[in-house]
């Protein structure tokens, strides 16, 4: 992960907000649920998830940045170990043993062209936000998911820094 600043007198790029919520529960088998993404610049996107620990839920939380949590590999899932006291993630009632499911990204592109315009005048880099979902990925690509948040994302023609964070947990029983 590479580190990026903004060049001296550069104009700041303006908020990316993002949304998510539950729209459908209890389809078909009562552990399905629908969650609504609003992805910045984008249309909105749903996507159905089903809960895999008899008797957990799913929960939806939108989290500002920096998130204040603690993730580590159990069983090939991405778990939360730890949630900092005081952070975005105690406040928006995160839990150690939550698994994550789904989060926001930055998914980098170059738009296709043809092989000799590539040449003569390489096409630049697209940073568009995306979801990630987390089944059957390895944890170090979960995190590197999490970290491209902080990449400014294009959006409508413009640069946007993304400043919260979907994350779609699995939080099994008590």
């Amino acid at each position: 992960h590479r580190a990026r600043g903004r060049a001296h007198g550069a104009p700041r790029a303006r908020r990316a907000r993002c949304a998510c919520g539950v729209v459908r529960t209890g389809v078909p088998d009562g552990r399905t649920e629908t969650f609504r993404f609003e992805l910045a610049g984008g249309k909105p996107v749903t996507e159905d998830i089903t809960a895999t620990i008899e008797g957990s839920s799913l929960v939806c939380e939108t989290i500002a940045r920096p998130l204040g949590i603690t993730f580590e590999e159990r069983g090939g899932r991405c778990v939360v170990d730890a949630v900092v006291e005081g952070s975005n993630a105690e406040s928006a009632d995160v839990q150690s043993g939550d698994i994550l499911r789904m989060c926001t990204a930055i998914l980098t592109t170059t738009p296709k062209v043809d092989e000799l315009s590539y040449y003569s005048n390489p096409p630049s880099k697209v940073y568009l936000p995306c979801l990630f979902d987390t089944t059957d990925q390895s944890f170090e690509r979960v995190m590197g998911a999490l970290i491209s948040n902080g990449e400014l994302a294009d959006v409508e023609g413009r640069k946007e820094e993304i400043e919260e964070i979907q994350l779609v947990l699995e939080r099994p029983a008590a």
